[in-house]
């Protein structure tokens, strides 16, 4: 529990002045026009007709009049969890409060699951508390927030990278089953998490390919037919899902499926630069040198197994937000946005693999402080050592400053 209140103040802090059931504000994004029209607002929108019916299958009154429609379809599927979290929310809060909640309830469990993953790292405990409190006060977890509700879960993909790691370097039944519960949840939550953590699953078999294939071929036949389930069921959901949205078309709350225009994808990615330090997004000039410095050395020197596989896909969530082609004076050639967009169907924006990168890299900046400052002989200065390097992180992100609500549901 007291984990958990820590991992709830920066939140709290961040959000205090919209965390009471009677609020009419939810957050906004402090650099974009005050008018402009959000996913938080349709999240907003879609609470109110959740609020009016009384079951989740009931027909809504304030959609498709006169007769009202159904939202429980198959493109609800793909966001189950939240869809049940926030008709649950409704039966108690008003709409504008229930949307915060979750958005609230999200960024805790993102530093819960950051925590986690430091910890399956190698990470101290207190070193593990430092890391999540970072990744919480990163640029895109505020922007997340005042945008979205699923992208705020950056916790969920983050949970799978975990049991990916487990599962590839101490391969069991018991490791096996925690990482198809954790697609499971990104399969309910999030089309593009489900997606991403399929891309993550895959590159940490890679990376332990060869134990992980001998466990596979030592186990008994219940197993691999387990497994067999758990590969084949996601591409008949995903097959389903493309036949449905020919077949049946969309309703108001729906968006169709296809592989995305190169165009489409390259207008919303990143710059390099927005990588240390942008009004949305970034990990800092402190932060991101020390991580791109510990994981880059995690891959040259792979004497740790779980820090190279986990440092291998944060580099391939780092590839997958960069534009889908990649020109030189002498050649072009296709990024891997530019091949998996036809692997994910309906992902226009792979930027969004950026916030597990993100996630990690601020994991692996924390437990490289730790080590150098470890080979410091006196601990007062080592104490002095952290502590600047914490409160230049913490100025570099300057974690309230991108705070501002929006009066939009009174």
């Amino acid at each position: 529990m007291l984990l958990v209140g820590i991992m709830a103040v920066y939140p709290t802090v961040f959000m205090r002045g919209i965390l009471h059931p009677g609020s009419p504000y939810h957050l906004r994004n402090r650099y974009a026009d005050p008018a402009l029209l959000t996913d938080l607002d349709g999240a907003v929108r879609l609470a109110q007709i959740l609020k009016s019916m009384r079951w989740p299958w009931s027909l809504s009154p304030l959609t498709a009049l006169p007769d009202g429609e159904r939202l429980v379809r198959w493109q609800i599927l793909t966001q189950a969890i939240q869809f049940l979290a926030v008709f649950v929310f409704t039966r108690v809060f008003r709409p504008v409060f229930a949307i915060n909640a979750l958005v609230f309830i999200g960024w805790v469990l993102t530093g819960l699951a950051v925590f986690g993953l430091a910890r399956r790292l190698g990470a101290t405990r207190s070193t593990a508390v430092v890391a999540a409190v970072l990744a919480q006060a990163l640029p895109s977890m505020p922007t997340m927030a005042s945008n979205y509700t699923s992208y705020v879960f950056i916790g969920v993909p983050v949970w799978v990278v975990a049991r990916t790691i487990d599962m590839g370097t101490a391969p069991s039944r018991r490791n096996l089953y925690w990482l198809i519960g954790a697609l499971t949840v990104a399969m309910f939550f999030d089309p593009y998490w489900f997606f991403f953590s399929l891309a993550i699953v895959f590159v940490g078999w890679l990376c332990n390919l060869r134990g992980v294939t001998a466990w596979f071929r030592s186990e008994a036949k219940l197993v691999r037919a387990v497994v067999w389930a758990a590969v084949v069921a996601p591409v008949l959901l995903i097959g389903g899902v493309l036949l449905l949205d020919q077949v049946a078309g969309g309703g108001s709350y729906s968006r169709p499926l296809g592989v995305a225009h190169p165009l489409l994808i390259d207008a919303g990615l990143r710059s390099p630069s927005d990588w240390l330090r942008s009004s949305w997004e970034g990990v800092g000039y402190v932060v991101g040198p020390l991580g791109v410095a510990a994981l880059g050395l995690a891959l040259w020197r792979r004497e740790d197994r779980r820090m190279t596989t986990a440092a291998a896909i944060a580099l391939v969530m780092v590839l997958l937000s960069t534009r889908t082609r990649i020109e030189t004076p002498l050649f072009s050639v296709g990024s891997l946005a530019e091949y998996a967009r036809f692997v994910f169907p309906g992902v226009r924006f792979f930027q969004r693999t950026a916030l597990i990168a993100e996630a990690m890299l601020v994991i692996a900046a924390v437990m490289l402080v730790y080590r150098l400052v470890q080979r410091i002989g006196h601990r007062s200065l080592r104490l002095a050592v952290v502590a600047a390097v914490l409160v230049l992180a913490i100025v570099d992100l300057d974690p309230l400053g991108r705070r501002a609500y929006q009066l939009r549901w009174d």
